[in-house]
């Protein structure tokens, strides 16, 4: 569902969806390590995509969700040496990062693919972490 969001986001999407898009990555590097501001940030980024979809029931679909979707185990937690952001949450903010240029480059195919890698990572993260 959210990488058809995402393609879909590409096409769709307005200036001020990409603005509501960059709010929500500056919002997650601010959070550093603290898990409720993270799993909250991640979440808006999640939300944010299908809403610039501009369909109702993938924005609907992960409300029901909820941000509970947003696995945040405590081992991702781990501060960096700098105080800043761990290496995983950089990677996922990373990850974000290229699904946002790709709706904001109007790329469907790139955005729906560059989220795909996002959750096919995420799930794999969780899995190494929990040790799956």
């Amino acid at each position: 569902m959210e990488s058809e969001a995402a393609a879909l986001a590409a096409g769709n999407a307005t200036p001020a969806m990409i603005a509501a898009l960059d709010s929500t990555l500056e919002a997650f590097d601010a959070a550093g390590n603290h898990a409720a501001t993270a799993v909250s940030c991640d979440f808006a980024f999640h939300r944010a995509v299908a809403e610039a979809s501009g369909n109702f029931y993938f924005v609907d679909a992960l409300l029901s969700l909820g941000p509970a979707m947003i696995a945040m185990p405590p081992e991702r937690l781990e501060p960096a040496d700098d105080g800043g952001q761990s290496e995983r949450l950089q990677r996922v903010a990373a990850e974000h990062r290229a699904v946002r240029n790709a709706i904001a480059a109007g790329d469907s195919l790139t955005a729906a693919a560059a989220m795909r890698l996002h959750l096919v990572n995420s799930r794999s993260r969780l899995g190494q972490e929990s040790g799956s």
